[in-house]
């Protein structure tokens, strides 16, 4: 095991949790500003060896990863399916798509959070395939 997997095997849980936490608030937070190509350029390859070296399951983490990316996208101010939105209903303003998209990112969190929870719900069809 290298050095990094020793470390992050003696590490306190709430050092995993907070890394956890950073990946899903830092991943929407940049969602809002950044698109989600540059978002995954920039954090995959740093975020790939941490997860090896923690031993989250990389289908549970990279899932939720995605979630949070397109959820990102999808919020306010700077959110590019913001604009998708604006596009798909000529005539409506920003503040009015800007309302109307909370209560769908409300809904997604629980889904976050239930797939926090219980990670079998996004392994069991990985498990069943092979």
């Amino acid at each position: 095991m290298s050095s990094a997997g020793t470390w992050a095997a003696s590490a306190a849980p709430w050092l995993i949790g907070s890394l956890a936490f950073y990946k899903k608030e830092g991943t929407l937070l940049a969602g809002m500003f950044l698109g989600a190509t540059e978002w995954m350029l920039i954090s995959v390859p740093v975020f790939s060896p941490i997860i090896d070296a923690v031993g989250f399951d990389p289908i549970w983490f990279w899932t939720l990863y995605l979630i949070n990316v397109v959820t990102g996208g999808m919020t306010p101010p700077f959110g590019m399916t913001m604009f998708v939105f604006k596009a798909a209903v000529p005539g409506s303003n920003m503040i009015d798509i800007y309302n109307s998209t909370w209560p769908f990112v409300g809904v997604i969190f629980l889904g976050i959070g239930i797939m926090w929870l219980f990670p079998q719900i996004v392994l069991i069809l990985p498990q069943l395939m092979g």
